[in-house]
């Protein structure tokens, strides 16, 4: 899946693919940033409540980092805090960061850069990496550590047409708190 967002006047392209590493090692060792304005990041999928919370905080996280505002000095790492919902990178990479044979999200964010070229990367990444795709037609992951985090009371207090669409305002809300300064 690619997706394109105007970030501060910046085009933002983000590419996922859903599946599992064969090569977890080597994977974990290639997080970053691959090219200039273009970072790689794996994330634990059942820590991901739907696809708009991974969207949501990609955005956020990219929009910090671009305004220099961010947590991390690091994009690739910066993606992580609000997933997590948390300013602690140590307890994002813990909670996010997956084991072997576990389903992923890959995701790369570019900055400026060519969706063509987005693509090239991303298929060599997936074939360095032995990355297996599977299609992901279910993306509601209630049982998300952030899920967690939302009470009975938020979400009574939560405007909503269902129990689902409170629940994912509640998780956006913690993701955007990530960068509240207390």
């Amino acid at each position: 899946m690619i997706f394109t967002f105007k970030v501060l006047n910046k085009e933002v392209t983000v590419y996922l693919a859903f599946g599992r590493v064969g090569n977890l090692e080597k994977a974990l060792k290639m997080i970053g940033q691959v090219r200039k304005n273009l970072w790689f990041q794996i994330i634990k999928f059942k820590e991901i409540y739907s696809l708009n919370h991974l969207l949501h905080s990609i955005i956020i996280a990219t929009e910090k980092f671009l305004q220099k505002q961010s947590i991390s000095r690091n994009l690739h790492v910066e993606l992580l805090l609000p997933l997590a919902g948390t300013r602690q990178i140590g307890e994002a990479i813990s909670k996010l960061s997956p084991e072997k044979g576990e389903l992923v999200v890959l995701v790369l964010v570019g900055v400026g850069v060519n969706m063509n070229c987005l693509g090239r990367v991303a298929e060599s990444l997936m074939n360095d990496i032995s990355f297996i795709k599977e299609e992901q037609l279910k993306f509601v992951n209630k049982e998300c550590l952030l899920c967690k985090s939302v009470s009975e009371k938020m979400l009574n207090a939560t405007l909503g047409k269902s129990a689902h669409e409170r629940l994912e305002k509640n998780i956006f809300m913690l993701a955007a708190l990530t960068y509240m300064k207390m």
